[in-house]
């Protein structure tokens, strides 16, 4: 991800959680709040394991952000939260997760634009 983006700073993903809206399934939690621009964010915590793991998890988020980039809503600011069934869950299914939970987040979104207008 380039850094334009990406979400960076603690403020950013403060306003993200507490003002946003989420989705969890079992291998992700998806925090949404409609924005602007489209940037994505990623949270992988310690209880996760130590920081071989956590960045493993992190590598492999990164590529699903990656692969999947257009999928994302234009207009939003996303964080991705590692559960625990991350860590060894094989990468389609952690793929899979989140296509349902990006399913959910442009459901909600439409929904959202069409009551605004």
């Amino acid at each position: 991800m380039k850094r334009t983006q990406r979400l960076r700073r603690h403020g950013e993903f403060q306003k993200v959680f507490s003002d946003g809206r989420s989705w969890a399934n079992r291998y992700l939690v998806v925090n949404v709040l409609p924005s602007g621009e489209k940037k994505v964010g990623i949270c992988v915590g310690r209880s996760l394991g130590n920081a071989v793991v956590r960045n493993r998890i992190r590598r492999r988020l990164r590529e699903l952000v990656r692969k999947h980039w257009e999928d994302f809503p234009d207009n939003a600011w996303i964080v991705l939260i590692a559960r625990g069934s991350c860590k060894r869950a094989p990468f389609r299914e952690i793929e899979q997760g989140l296509k349902n939970a990006l399913a959910g987040v442009a459901k909600h979104l439409t929904r959202e634009q069409g009551a605004g207008e």
